[in-house]
């Protein structure tokens, strides 16, 4: 047979020194205060007298709100106990956010930087792209292709290039 369980709250007989009968929350924690917290020469008299009133005392009505009391406060202290494990767990991801929001924006600065970097030399390509398209067009002009024609003529005076058939192997009918 499992021995009762005594309770740990309920009304109580000289919770302090100063109220005769009131509700004691948390008899153990009570009694560890007295032990720790209160004049030596007056601790054993007030454990003496500091007790939980027998449920058997208590009219019918008090004693279903003691023990209602009683499952509430229950559900209240794991309910509070997990609220606070909760908060706790808040806190460090909100630790955690706050160390992430600075690194995204030491993130943030650094692409922006990267950003304004890409801008200023794609700015510079798209010039050199230009004026290589323009360079290009102007190869392709009756003046450039005279310029390349001198300078092929003066580089490569040997060189089999057949203009009418676009190949460098003229007799052999190879395809590049």
């Amino acid at each position: 047979m499992e021995p009762t369980k005594q309770p740990n709250n309920g009304w109580a007989h000289l919770v302090h020194h100063d109220v005769h009968w009131e509700l004691c929350y948390n008899y153990q924690q009570r009694v560890d205060y007295i032990k720790a917290s209160k004049p030596t020469g007056e601790q054993a008299q007030r454990l003496k007298y500091f007790q939980l009133l027998p449920a058997h005392y208590l009219p019918e009505p008090l004693r279903e709100a003691a023990d209602a009391w009683r499952e509430a406060d229950d559900a209240w202290q794991k309910a509070d106990a997990a609220w606070q494990k909760a908060g706790v767990a808040r806190r460090e991801a909100d630790a955690a956010r706050r160390k992430a929001a600075v690194s995204y924006r030491e993130a943030d600065a650094t692409l922006r930087a990267a950003h304004g970097a890409w801008l200023k030399a794609d700015a510079a390509w798209l010039k050199a792209d230009a004026a290589w398209r323009q360079a290009y067009t102007w190869l392709s002009s009756p003046d450039g292709l005279r310029a390349l024609a001198l300078a092929h003529a003066e580089l490569f005076p040997d060189c089999p290039w057949d203009e009418a058939q676009q190949t460098m192997f003229p007799n052999k009918g190879v395809a590049t």
